[in-house]
């Protein structure tokens, strides 16, 4: 019998690298999305756009940008995940037959560095990837030259979080900078903060106390060492005063970037060793933080809605009331309502079509997942609808928003689950970006009210 061989490649590369870090550390710099978004791209290009679901069968959605701007996406899915030695990924490009490409990164220990094999296929040229097929080489030499200067630098000790937001940079400066505005926004999700003293300018201090969604209390003192207007901060940040004047603490970087009229928004710690970077990341979940952090910040300045609620049953039993359909059906809804029809389909691209009776108001509801990470994340398009499950408008408001994108995070608490939930109105007008937030006080008992029967409904 003659075996089966596979295909010839239309296009082969195999490059090698030897990066002077440890191996750990290398996988790292590919498998954190905060990392590769600082290399995984040739000079000058950068790479504003970075969507990790880093497991096998995940999926990923990056883009490139090009020094005058021009943007250059594409996706793909992670086929083998093997930590610290392999990881496979296809990728697929806007403009060509799908999983045109396959690369292999197999990371090798040598003594305190490590040996890298990228392998990159194309299964097929067309007249749109030729030319990415031909600038491979030079492409790749130069991306593994940003990732051993990363690798090979403080990255071991730095943690960065980045992110595009819809506002200009004149609004996300103020939200840092007034004193009445940061208390709003400041720390993750649930987090408050208590601030006795904020001088913000060089050598000023920022003495305050920031309180966890289960009562736990950090206190903190910044001293800030720069300013630049609209560009750039750079603070100090220790638990203390006397902790300061040891030189306990880290350097915290957050610059400020203008595309466009939104602002790229990058906060860069550093800590003093890579041990107590490693001790932040695993026992306070910094680096999840930090992106909470920055998505307070974007609904601050781009005017969503935001709501946090400690919930008091296990994570995965309020998973089961946010996705099965009788016990959804039970508490969603504003105190009150009178539930009518519900129809739940609980699947990316499924919906759950609902009808409510308030006040002697029939009002229908339609929503469509669009994402689910169980048992983390919901996402779902929200809209007024009819029993018909078409577009409808709001019953005693027609210039409320068409349709809103409502984000559900829930947070592990042991017995306990923290809710926060994002509400963002999609493609509004004028009118109905100002009816959403003059209704702002009002979301607040609305929701509030539905986690108030979703408690009742736990509890029972």
């Amino acid at each position: 019998m003659k075996t089966k061989t596979a295909a010839k490649p239309a296009f082969e590369l195999i490059l090698t690298r030897v990066v002077d870090a440890p191996r750990e550390r290398v996988f790292a710099a590919w498998s954190e999305p905060a990392q590769i978004a600082r290399w995984f791209a040739p000079s000058p290009y950068t790479l504003p756009k970075c969507e990790m679901d880093f497991r096998s069968g995940g999926k990923f959605s990056m883009a490139m940008r090009s020094p005058e701007g021009e943007e250059h996406p594409f996706t793909g899915t992670y086929r083998e995940v093997v930590k610290p030695s392999r990881i496979v990924w296809s990728g697929e490009f806007p403009d060509g037959p799908k999983e045109q490409m396959l690369t292999e990164v197999d990371f090798e220990a040598q003594g305190n560095k490590t040996k890298l094999t990228v392998r990159q296929t194309f299964s097929v040229l067309t007249p749109e990837t030729a030319p990415r097929a031909k600038g491979a080489k030079q492409g790749w030499t130069m991306t593994l030259d940003q990732l051993a200067a990363h690798c090979e630098g403080s990255s071991d000790r730095e943690i960065v979080v980045s992110r595009l937001i819809d506002a200009p940079v004149a609004r996300v400066w103020r939200a840092w900078t007034d004193n009445a505005e940061i208390v709003k926004w400041w720390g993750p999700h649930g987090f408050s903060d208590e601030t006795s003293a904020r001088e913000f300018k060089p050598g000023g201090h920022w003495k305050h106390t920031m309180i966890g969604p289960d009562g736990a209390r950090f206190p903190n003192y910044a001293t800030y060492k720069e300013i630049e207007e609209n560009k750039r901060i750079v603070l100090i940040n220790a638990g203390s005063k006397e902790d300061a004047e040891k030189g306990v603490g880290f350097r915290a970087e957050i610059t400020f970037k203008a595309v466009g009229n939104k602002t790229e928004i990058t906060m860069r710690n550093v800590f003093p060793t890579a041990e107590m970077r490693a001790h932040v990341v695993k026992e306070f979940k910094a680096i999840e933080g930090g992106h909470q952090t920055l998505s307070r910040l974007a609904a601050r300045v781009e005017g969503d809605f935001v709501i946090f609620r400690m919930i008091d049953a296990p994570r995965e039993r309020v998973w089961r009331a946010w996705t099965t359909e009788k016990e959804l059906a039970a508490w969603m809804g504003p105190k009150g309502a009178e539930l009518g029809h519900a129809k739940l389909d609980f699947r990316v691209g499924g919906s759950y079509h609902y009808s409510n009776k308030f006040n002697g108001v029939e009002m229908w509801g339609l929503a469509t997942y669009e994402e689910i990470d169980e048992p983390a994340k919901i996402v779902f398009l929200q809209q007024f609808s009819d029993k018909d499950r078409g577009l409808g408008v709001h019953p005693m408001s027609p210039t409320w928003p068409k349709r809103l994108r409502t984000t559900v995070h829930l947070q592990d608490f042991g017995a306990k689950t923290l809710i926060s939930l994002y509400w963002k109105p999609v493609d509004p007008t004028e009118i109905e970006t100002k009816t959403f937030t003059a209704a702002m006080d009002g979301m607040k008992g609305g929701w509030g009210g539905s986690f108030d029967r979703l408690d009742e409904f736990l509890k029972s």
